[in-house]
């Protein structure tokens, strides 16, 4: 400590330090030691000396932050002082990497995209509406640059959105869709509807369904609700239900109920169904639930029991939303069990066996041992 001390008195740089002798040197602003942790191999240190000189205002610390922050040679950036300007506004700190972009070699271009995306300096946002529209770059990248534009407010980051929705690259207009969330302005919610209705891309569809829900238009319900029944991928339909996750509103609530007695192929939809009406605050949801299990055994349920075909273990999602009234359910159910198999008779009398219910539990075709099963 003492020639640590000494070294600070005049200021020479020593050959090592850690992120302790950063602090040391910050409290004493002796920064040229401070900028000797950019040269650390240590990445802790590296991104300590950087946070460190974020609050140095002396040109010392561009001045080494630029020294270190990308390789022009090797193609290389710095992340680990990159991370050390996460949240900065400090322009000629920040601007110290944008050189990087213009490198044609530059190794892992992706990842300085989305770590400039963590700063706050204007001209980030600028370099990343460029990179969106440029084709030439790869998909990831401008992937990476067109989520830095989202929830920006400037009319040209929206325009510029809105064009990529146009796009030849799908993972790209998946992206601007999503980049748009909160814009709610007429022009974008065209837009927004033209990719629902007419993109050949799931992913693109969902997104638009999504932020169109968030925009609040007027048809929302209504256009959630389609998705929901009438969209031919799983990925789409499955985003529509989960947007009602949590709701309160009626009409929300008939389409799920609506949802429930349509037939719905994929597992992870029917999982979601389910998810969204257990988890409702809606005082219908228990009903929903309800009043589908006999739809639901007869569609659904044939050789297999309900906890081994996703998305149908409809009794057990009712008794978790509304078990008071599970023992009336599942009577009412029974009485209903024209056209079910074997195995949906078995799954509905165990459940209402298991809430106190009487009722006869059969034995279906590949059960072990004799007389009845026991609910499990």
């Amino acid at each position: 400590m003492l020639l640590m001390a000494a070294l600070f008195a005049c200021e020479i740089v020593p050959p090592y330090v850690d992120s302790m002798n950063v602090d040391d040197a910050f409290a004493h602003q002796r920064y040229k030691v401070v900028c000797k942790g950019l040269e650390m191999e240590d990445p802790e240190t590296r991104t300590h000396a950087m946070e460190k000189l974020d609050e140095v205002t002396d040109p010392v610390a561009a001045e080494c932050t630029c020294e270190f922050a990308w390789d022009s040679a090797a193609h290389t950036f710095d992340a680990a002082i990159l991370e050390g300007l996460s949240g900065s506004d400090r322009d000629d700190l920040v601007g110290c990497f944008l050189p990087a972009l213009d490198d044609a070699q530059l190794v892992d271009r992706a990842n300085l995209v989305t770590m400039l995306n963590k700063t706050r300096v204007p001209a980030v946002k600028e370099r990343m509406a460029g990179i969106a529209k440029d084709s030439s770059q790869e998909a990831e990248v401008r992937a990476a640059a067109i989520a830095a534009l989202a929830g920006s407010m400037e009319a040209s980051h929206t325009a510029a959105l809105r064009e990529l929705l146009g796009d030849e690259e799908g993972t790209i207009r998946a992206a601007a869709a999503k980049a748009l969330k909160g814009q709610s302005d007429e022009e974008t919610v065209a837009a927004l509807r033209n990719a629902l209705e007419n993109d050949t891309e799931p992913e693109v569809r969902a997104a638009a369904l999504k932020v169109l829900k968030g925009a609040k238009v007027a048809d929302a319900t209504d256009l959630v609700c389609a998705a929901m029944i009438e969209d031919e991928s799983p990925i789409v339909r499955k985003a529509a239900v989960l947007s009602f996750k949590g709701t309160k509103r009626q009409e929300a609530m008939d389409c799920l109920r609506r949802k429930t007695l349509t037939k719905e192929p994929d597992g992870e939809v029917r999982g979601a169904l389910l998810s969204v009406i257990k988890g409702s605050p809606h005082e219908d949801a228990g009903d929903v639930l309800c009043d589908a299990i006999p739809f639901y055994m007869r569609t659904y349920i044939k050789d297999k029991d309900p906890s081994k075909v996703p998305g149908t273990d409809i009794a057990a999602a009712q008794n978790d939303r509304d078990f008071e009234n599970s023992y009336a359910c599942y009577q009412a159910a029974l009485r209903k069990t024209s056209g079910w198999s074997c195995r949906g008779r078995q799954y509905v009398a165990g459940w209402y066996r298991e809430v106190g219910g009487k009722s006869h539990v059969p034995r279906c075709s590949g059960d072990a041992g004799a007389g009845e099963v026991v609910f499990q």
